[in-house]
């Protein structure tokens, strides 16, 4: 089957606009040109409002998980003590890193709903921990975690605030500085809307201190050498330039069209899904979900992987399932990049007639119909 003929509501990689994916195959530009430097040191402070931060913000050639590993590599030395908040496999992730390398976790798994309590979290964060690691959205059941409530607890103590933002940076609201994050880990496959290969992290003083006393191997992904060249607008290493070609337009039209509409955006396309999929009496993972992830909750005597297989193959819509535990319990879907209303009213649709071929007991045309009522329903400049 023609891959140009599905239609992506995965979690990334994501729908991109035709002139975004044209820049791809732009022909190179030198990178070691005065030209690249001017046209790096634009994108490094576009990079900065999308991050909503007044620090540095460095640039790998590498997917989400390589930022994740270069911050515990250059922040940590052996034998540190971290926390690591978790409630899905995401949040694993962190614990998994972190243990590879030597650090001496202590992982607090969390049930789907749970967020720690900020009186919890004093608790048991001593004087000698070095680091919290949590995900801003755990991507695989869809639900926020209390990012700014964590930050106020971890700030004025001596560990830093580690936060991986792959899946909500760009659709949920973010203030890095504000809510005080010290390393910060995105990718350009989900909001920014790009094809994988970047992924970025942005240090705070305080996580820069942490670099000072790292002892911990690392060499491609030392930012030291990313820190020596960011300012002249040079890479220690070959960029992927088509890849930059297509982070700065995308960085340029969420300049234009403003952070916070952005994030309404993703909240409006989340909004009218979530109408159109409780309108056919499916429950949802959580109550604090993210604008950018739906976790659905496959109805009883049904497989998720099965609705995942149907919509694949009879109606050209990818979308994921849950991986670990949820197997088979939960799917997803993803509102990430070109998508309109459009494309929700047909994957609604979609997902409708795949239940009912799977003997789900549902009623033709209602998830549209839900659809079409939000949209009404949604308050409208002139009136």
């Amino acid at each position: 089957m023609d891959i140009n003929e599905k239609k992506l509501m995965i979690v990334g990689p994501t729908e991109i606009e035709n002139d975004i994916l044209r820049l791809g195959s732009e022909k190179m530009m030198y990178n070691r040109t005065p030209e690249f430097s001017g046209f790096m040191v634009g994108i490094n402070e576009n990079l900065k409002y999308f991050f909503q931060t007044k620090n540095t913000v460095y640039t790998f050639v590498s997917s989400g998980t390589g930022a994740m590993e270069a911050t515990v590599a250059n922040t940590m030395s052996r034998g540190d003590k971290v926390i690591v908040i978790a409630r899905g496999l995401w949040g694993l992730r962190w614990a998994e890193i972190a243990s590879r390398y030597g650090l001496n976790v202590e992982l607090v798994k969390l049930g789907w709903e749970e967020q720690i309590e900020p009186d919890k979290l004093k608790e048991i964060l001593t004087d000698d921990m070095k680091g919290v690691f949590i995900n801003a959205n755990e991507t695989t059941l869809g639900l926020l975690t209390n990012v700014q409530g964590i930050g106020r607890v971890v700030r004025d103590t001596s560990a830093i605030f580690v936060i991986d933002a792959i899946s909500s940076i760009g659709a949920d609201e973010f203030k890095t500085d504000e809510w005080g994050c010290d390393a910060v880990i995105a990718s350009s496959q989900k909001a920014l809307a790009l094809p994988p290969g970047l992924s970025f992290i942005c240090l705070s003083q305080k996580a820069k201190k942490m670099m000072e006393r790292s002892d911990l191997p690392k060499y491609y992904f030392d930012i030291k050498e990313y820190e020596a060249n960011i300012h002249r607008g040079q890479t220690p290493f070959t960029p992927a330039t088509g890849l930059l070609y297509q982070l700065d337009l995308r960085l340029k039209k969420i300049r234009k069209e403003g952070i916070e509409n952005v994030i309404k955006r993703h909240a409006r396309l989340s909004g009218m899904l979530r109408a159109g999929i409780g309108a056919l009496g499916i429950k949802f993972t959580g109550k604090n979900m993210s604008n950018g992830v739906t976790g659905m909750i496959a109805p009883k005597g049904i497989n998720a992987r099965e609705v995942v297989n149907m919509l694949r193959e009879k109606y050209n819509l990818e979308i994921p399932p849950s991986p670990g535990d949820l197997e088979g319990k939960v799917f997803r879907m993803g509102v990430f990049g070109n998508l309109g209303q459009k494309d929700i009213m047909q994957a609604i649709s979609s997902i409708e007639r795949s239940l009912i071929q799977l003997g789900y007991p549902v009623a033709p045309g209602e998830g549209v119909k839900a659809v079409k009522q939000y949209i009404s329903s949604e308050v409208r400049p002139d009136g």
